[in-house]
């Protein structure tokens, strides 16, 4: 006899957090993002952090922060393909529209209706 189990999914998964790099394009943003960086980082005491995972997890901590406040979080897109020039392109067709329906004149458009 064969028997099929179900794979049970792995719940005990730390789930990374994706922050919007794209940000990091803009100078003004990179520039917060090192001052904050490195003011976090210098006025923390490692020296008085006994054992190297403390060093570490205060460490991820400080960086963790900085990247919520400054960068913030990636925002999870269902179609990834739409980006900004899908954007500006539909804006375009849309103004386009607009204004082929409000010419009166128009030969085309009375043709059609």
């Amino acid at each position: 006899m064969k028997i099929k189990l179900k794979r049970r999914p792995h719940t005990n998964m730390e789930q990374l957090t994706r922050y919007d790099v794209t940000k990091l394009d803009d100078i003004k943003c990179v520039n917060t993002f090192r001052h904050k960086i490195r003011h976090d980082f210098n006025n923390c005491d490692f020296n008085s952090m006994v054992s190297v995972d403390e060093r570490w997890n205060k460490a991820k901590d400080i960086i963790n922060k900085t990247s919520d406040a400054v960068i913030g979080k990636q925002k999870k897109s269902k179609k990834p393909w739409f980006n900004d020039t899908c954007r500006r392109a539909l804006k375009r067709k849309k103004e386009s529209r607009i204004q082929w329906l409000s010419d009166t004149d128009n030969v085309e458009k009375k043709i059609t209706t």
